[in-house]
């Protein structure tokens, strides 16, 4: 029977954002060039922080919550927060 996969995440670093803030991913994958996961480190008390992509209606995000780092994207956080940076890793 095969096993089954698992993954880890390999933090690489940290990205302090400031509110109101254009980050582009190009520029983060540019300092961490093996990265493909961005992980909010941060808690706002219970409010969410909320986040635009590429102009989009902001949406919630919460603490730990995991997304893909992607080339091309522009992120706008409301709340001045950490990302973690990280690169996906499939262990077998």
């Amino acid at each position: 029977m095969a096993q089954p996969t698992s993954f880890i995440l390999n933090y690489l670093g940290a990205v302090t954002i400031q509110a109101k803030k254009t980050y582009s991913s190009d520029d983060i994958l540019n300092q961490f060039d093996t990265a493909n996961i961005m992980v909010l480190k941060t808690q706002n008390g219970n409010t969410p922080i909320k986040v635009s992509i590429n102009g989009t209606d902001a949406f919630c995000i919460t603490f730990d919550e995991i997304a893909f780092l992607e080339a091309g994207k522009s992120y706008i956080f409301d709340t001045d927060c950490t990302l973690a940076i990280a690169k996906y890793e499939v262990v077998s």
